[in-house]
Parts: C-alpha cells; sequence; structure tokens
C-alpha cells in the first residue's frame, strides 16, 4: 500500500452529522462515513437520513477525492430496523431502495464499502451500490430476507447476481444463507479480500483508485449466464412443486428474470419492490417478524433478571440414552467438557461411538474444523459411576421418564456432588419439585428440557421448581444461551408449557376421531394447514407406547380420550417401529389407512354415545388450533408461562406450529378475538366431549373486548 505523504495530516474530525448516526471523519482526501447505531448497524431511519445527507456533503466538498462507508465495531451492517416495518417508517423517505441506493449511482466520487462483521440484508444491497468493496474475509454476507418470508427489496436480486453469478446469487436469495466471506472469494462480490485492518486497506484503497474513471455500477452489467432465462425457468418450475421452499422464492426468480441486462436493470429493480413489498406486508413475513422478536424476548424479565449466573466449565449427562447423547453432544458442540454417566457399559460405549461420528459428521459438513474436531473428541469422557463426576458444576439427568426412577438418582447426585453444583432434570412433564424435595438443595434444583434430538432442535424448557433459585435460573439461561438454544421459562405444573397446550391439541384430534373423522383425515387437514406432521403420523413416529407411559408416570387415571390410543398399546399397535400403529405401513414406509383401527374407534364411540358424523377440513384445524389457544390462555393465567409470546415461541420452535402463522397467540389476533370468543362459545354448544374446555378463558374475552392483542400480553408488566 501507499504511504502517507509527510505532511500530509493523519486525521481531522469534523462535526458529526446530527443525529450520530453517522459519524464523519477524513484522512487526507478520502472521507469516512461510519455507521453508528449499536449494536448491529440497523440501517433505521435516522440513520438513512444522516447517510443522505454525508454522501451528498461529500459529493460536494471539493476536498474530499473518494468516501470510505464503514460500520462501528468492526461490523458493517446487518441490515434493515425491523421495528420499522410494522411501525410504518421503514419505508418513508429517505429509504434505502430509493434515496440511499439513487445518491451512491450518482455519485461523482468512488466510495468504497469496507465490509468487516456482518453485512447482511439491507447492510449487503448497501454495499452492492457502491463502487468498490473491500471485504474482510472474516466477514459474513448475506441476503436472509427469505428467512423473514419475503425478498430483498433495495436491489439485492439485481445487483447480487451480477456479483456472483446467476446461480449462486439465486441460491444465496432463495435459502436466505449467511455465508463466509472465505466461500465467495472466487466472485466479484469484492475488489480486494483482507485480512488486515479493512477500514485502513479501505482508505489506502481509495487512494489509489481515485481518479480512475469510469466509476463502476453492478447495475451497468448484465447478468452472465449461457442460458439465463431457461436456467430461472426451470428453477421456477422446481419451486413450483417444492413444499419447503420459502414463499419468497418464486418472487425472486421473477425480479431477476426482469432485469437480466443492464438496459432492464431498473425493470427489475420495479418488479423486485413490488415483489417486496407485497410479500413484506403479508401474515407470513409479519409473523416472521414477531417470532423474530419473541425469540429475542424469550428468558428475560423475571426472577434470574438481577441474579449473577454461576460459572459453568464442566458438565455431567447422567443417562446415555438416545436424549443423554443429543444432549453431551449439544454440550460437546459449546465446547463445555462433559462426561457421560451409565451403568451399562453396552449402552455407553454405542453412545460415545455415535457421538465421535457425529462430530466427524460436522467436520465433513465444514460445521467444525478439523481442529475443533480434534478438541471436541477431546471433551468428552463416560463412566460407570457418579463418584467419578463428583466434581462437575452442572449435571443433566436424563434417565428414564419415570419419577421413582429419578427421584433415585437425584438422592445419589445430591449426596456425590460438590456443593453448589446444579442438579438439572430433562424431564418433558414430571414433577420438578417433587425431584427437588428428595436433596438437600432444592435451590440448586431446575428443569432444562431438551427437544430431541437435542443437539439440533433450538427449543429448551427451563423449568423453574418452587425452590429454584433465581441464580440457578440464571446459569440454566447462561448456559442455554451458549448452546445456542431460544430458551423459554415454565414454571413448574404438569407438562409446563409445550406439553401441556399440546396435550390440549391432540385431546381435540383424538375425540374428532371418535366423533368420525379419521386418523388420516385429520392429519391431511393440519398438514395442508402448515405443520409438518399430523397429530396421528407424530403419535406412530414417537411410539405410542411413550406417551402412554408418560401419562402413566403423571399418574394419570383411565381416561376416555385416550381410550382407544391405550387400546393400540395394548395391541402392540406402537408405530413405525412396528410397522403399525393409527397407520399400517407397507414394505416403504409409506403409511396406510387400517381398518383393524378403524373397527376399534367405533365401539367406543358407541360406548360412550357419540353419533358419528362427517368433519371438514376447515372444522378439525378449527378445533385443534382453538384448543391451543384456550389452554394456552390458563396457562398465562396460572403463572405457567409468562408472555404469551413464549407460548408461541414453544410451539413454532418445538411442536411443529407453522411459522408462517406465527403461534396460536399470533394467530388468534389475526383471525380476530372476537371470531374466536364466538366460534369456541358455539363448540361449548355443540361438541360432545368435556363442552365445559370450550367457555372461553376469561383473558381471552377480556382482550376481545379491546383491553389489547393477546401475543402481546405479559404477566411481568400485567
Amino acid at each position: 500500500m501507499e504511504s502517507r505523504e509527510k505532511d500530509e495530516p493523519r486525521m481531522r474530525t469534523e462535526n458529526p452529522s446530527r443525529t450520530d448516526k453517522v459519524l464523519r471523519t477524513t484522512e487526507g482526501t478520502v472521507a469516512i462515513l461510519t455507521l453508528s447505531n449499536p449494536p448491529v448497524n440497523a440501517l433505521a431511519h435516522d440513520v438513512r437520513t444522516a447517510l443522505a445527507i454525508e454522501l451528498e456533503r461529500a459529493d460536494r466538498d471539493c476536498q474530499v477525492d473518494a468516501v470510505v462507508l464503514v460500520g462501528a465495531s468492526e461490523r458493517f451492517s446487518a441490515g434493515a430496523d425491523l421495528n420499522e416495518f410494522d411501525t410504518g417508517i421503514g419505508l418513508i423517505e429517505p429509504s434505502l431502495h430509493d434515496t440511499i441506493l439513487r445518491i451512491l449511482a450518482a455519485m461523482t466520487k468512488p466510495v468504497i464499502a469496507a465490509i468487516d462483521g456482518d453485512a447482511l440484508g439491507g447492510g449487503l444491497e448497501l454495499a452492492l451500490g457502491c463502487h468498490y468493496r473491500i471485504v474482510a474475509r472474516r466477514a459474513r454476507l448475506g441476503l436472509p430476507e427469505a428467512t423473514f418470508g419475503f425478498i430483498p427489496g433495495a436491489g439485492g436480486t439485481q445487483r447480487l447476481p451480477r456479483a456472483v453469478g446467476l446461480e449462486r446469487g439465486l441460491n444465496m436469495i432463495t435459502t436466505g444463507g449467511i455465508f463466509a466471506g472465505t466461500d465467495l472469494v472466487d466472485t466479484d462480490i469484492a475488489d480486494l479480500w483482507t485480512e488486515e485492518n479493512v477500514r485502513d486497506v479501505a482508505v489506502e484503497f481509495a487512494r489509489k483508485i481515485a481518479h480512475l474513471r469510469p466509476l463502476p455500477r453492478l447495475q451497468d452489467r448484465d447478468i452472465e449466464h449461457e442460458h439465463g432465462e431457461a436456467y430461472l425457468a426451470f428453477a421456477a418450475q422446481k419451486i413450483a412443486s417444492s413444499k419447503t421452499s420459502h414463499v419468497g422464492a418464486a418472487a425472486a426468480i421473477e425480479s431477476m428474470a426482469a432485469g437480466m441486462t443492464a438496459s432492464t436493470f431498473h425493470r427489475g429493480l420495479k418488479v423486485e419492490f413490488a415483489r417486496f413489498k407485497e410479500l413484506a406486508d403479508a401474515t407470513p413475513a409479519r409473523a416472521a417478524r414477531y417470532q423474530f422478536f419473541a425469540t429475542k424476548k424469550a428468558g428475560r424479565g423475571g426472577a434470574a433478571t438481577c441474579a449473577e449466573p454461576k460459572q459453568i466449565d464442566r458438565v455431567a449427562v447422567v443417562g446415555a440414552g438416545t436424549m443423554g447423547r443429543g444432549i453431551a453432544l449439544a454440550f460437546v458442540n459449546a465446547d463445555y467438557p462433559v462426561v457421560v454417566v451409565d451403568p451399562n457399559a453396552e449402552v455407553l460405549s454405542a453412545t460415545l461411538q455415535i457421538i465421535h461420528d457425529e462430530l466427524e459428521k460436522n467436520r465433513a459438513r465444514g460445521r467444525a474444523t478439523a481442529d475443533q474436531t480434534t478438541q471436541r473428541q477431546q471433551l468428552i469422557s463416560s463412566t460407570h459411576s457418579v463418584d467419578d463426576a463428583a466434581d462437575v458444576d452442572l449435571v443433566v439427568e436424563a434417565v428414564f421418564e419415570d419419577l421413582d426412577v429419578k427421584k433415585a438418582v437425584f438422592r445419589t447426585l445430591d449426596a456425590t456432588l460438590k456443593p453448589g453444583a446444579i442438579l438439572a432434570t430433562n424431564t418433558s412433564s414430571l414433577d420438578v419439585d417433587a425431584l427437588a424435595a428428595v436433596t438437600g438443595r432444592p435451590h440448586d434444583v431446575v428443569g432444562m428440557h431438551f427437544f430431541s434430538p437435542a443437539n439440533v432442535m433450538r427449543l429448551l424448557e427451563i423449568v423453574q421448581a418452587k425452590s429454584t433459585s433465581a441464580v440457578t435460573l440464571a446459569t440454566a439461561l447462561s448456559v442455554g444461551k451458549r448452546l445456542k438454544k431460544i430458551a423459554v421459562v415454565a414454571r413448574n405444573s404438569d407438562g409446563f408449557i409445550g406439553n401441556r397446550v399440546m396435550d390440549a391439541y391432540t385431546r381435540q384430534a383424538m375425540q374428532m376421531v371418535l366423533e368420525g373423522a379419521t386418523p388420516a383425515q385429520v392429519d391431511t387437514a393440519l398438514e395442508a394447514w402448515g405443520y409438518r406432521m399430523g397429530p396421528f403420523r407424530v403419535l406412530d413416529l414417537v411410539g405410542n407406547d411413550i406417551p402412554s407411559q408418560a401419562r402413566a408416570a403423571r399418574g394419570g387415571g383411565m381416561d376416555e380420550d385416550w381410550a382407544v390410543a391405550e387400546l393400540l398399546v395394548e395391541r402392540g399397535l406402537l408405530g413405525r417401529k412396528t410397522g403399525r400403529g393409527w397407520y399400517r405401513y407397507n414394505e416403504r414406509g409409506v403409511p396406510e389407512a387400517d381398518a383393524e383401527v378403524a373397527n376399534m374407534i367405533r365401539p367406543h364411540a358407541e360406548k360412550l354415545r357419540i353419533q358419528q358424523r362427517e368433519f371438514t377440513s376447515e372444522e378439525i384445524v378449527e378445533r385443534c388450533v382453538l384448543a391451543l389457544v384456550n389452554e394456552s390462555a390458563h396457562v398465562l393465567e396460572e403463572g405457567v408461562a409468562m408472555r404469551a409470546s413464549d407460548i408461541d415461541v414453544a410451539m413454532v420452535q418445538g411442536y411443529g406450529f407453522p411459522a408462517s402463522k406465527g403461534g396460536p397467540m399470533f394467530w388468534a389476533d389475526q383471525v380476530g378475538l372476537r371470531n374466536v370468543v364466538r366460534t369456541m362459545r358455539t363448540l361449548h354448544e355443540t361438541v360432545p366431549s368435556h363442552p365445559e374446555f370450550w367457555q372461553p378463558h376469561p383473558l381471552i374475552v377480556a382482550l376481545a373486548d379491546g383491553n389489547g392483542p393477546l401475543a402481546q400480553w405479559s404477566k411481568i408488566n400485567a
């Protein structure tokens, strides 16, 4: 790089813009504009206002030859402020898609984006609108809009494929993936890659190219591909036949196709923005934004707010079964030393081998380096005796779901582990207070309910017993954060948040089968509505014996709603693992209707004097989803969940509720709470089984009368 002249001023700082969101300094004839909107330098309205002012000011300034645009705190920009989408100011002038990028396109001096940290969404679109890009190899780049239910709206579908190629650009946009700089070094997205201080490199680069003309703009290039139109047509056909593609994929292809050449670039922009606006205002996108903020709030507030978490340096997992294995792997992937405890040598050996194999798979898939994999292999150890885990800071019990068995384990752990060690249980529904009561340290006992597979599923239900201290709760939350889990806090109760609410949902499915619907009809209706799997397919996948054992473990007596399910267990129809359950599975594992199951259902309905009838798909969805809503209101009123949004997070992240609908609380608000109350009252009059359940909860009635949206209700602020 060129050295500075001796008489050249090193730097001068000028008056910052009026909002202090874009700070201007100069080094010689290079103006440096620093986006300063912590924590992620989001392009909020005040940032856009200041940036527009400073770009035009620099273009007029005779002492400025070039401009470097950089983000504060080694982070370029994570894009739009999502809050502004719902407050109505996200697109008002000065906008990114029109004002800022129009100014950049008209600049008479080169603008160099100096990218470190994240350049995501609108942040990357801003960088693509600059003339040059200097990028740190460690930077992360991407257009994640697809994961929020819409497409880029500030030229991303036009400029990105011009920078990285049509096929890679389409993949980046339709998957919403975030890519390391090292994955993109073979593209034109950067004019220079660096491992040095990106700001300093960009300033030196700016001096070298300050007087080069014409100024390069991506919009002046064609999207190069030998068979571009045919490729996009093929991609559109493929996406149309896919059940898993993001809702914006087709719109992204349409936008790209509209602007393949330099002469059609602006037409492509118009199509892109129209489709962006349409999708961003639609329910799936609003649901995605709601879920995004709901996950940010989860675990905050309450008893743990002011408590300092304990330091956790070493962890034990008791039980080497499926759950224990996944939990151990989750901790190892977060670089915790873990000892797995199980008296069964054969099970323990198999579990360790599977963990080592999974770590190797992560390396092969690029999720961990070879060094990380080697280090993590060394973090895992095993023992047959709890005595060998006496000095751990946290133990997670993951043994058979039986209260007496778990009590015995907790007595042993209490007697063996060092004072201050936290005792956590992975129970999905059993009484955490009862487990705490058998120890001499009830304040150190907490529930940490992982979801299977524990190393993959992001939801973590943290269960606060009556005696759980604020420090223990804060520590569990801190551990969950390091594990990269979305932690939702529940107070101890039967089934906690998730399983309790889902029990009401599955009961309605069972009741409708008794009333005349078939298992396949129920599953098909809910899957068409957005669930990946209906309740009966889920039961067959899990194994019908597992919920049966859980009901027995919780001390539930004979329940007519579950009578047919128990009959299946008695006859050995446990689901996929036995080839028969609610369905009969052929040699390819494809489920088919089972006449024997139908013959079990009819006599039981007759015994209960339930007259069977035909059901529509709409009725099935309505019953099951409204059951979630009404039971959730009970969970809120009892203080089991502190926020309505926590329930939505649990349902979407752990139980398959369609993300495009936001969760049952958000969905109820979209349908209209008055409509919800009206329908529940109708069901109260017409449903033959347990009509009392359909009395709308007073909380829903009150909110329907104008006291606010259900999804925003919080006991913390109530």
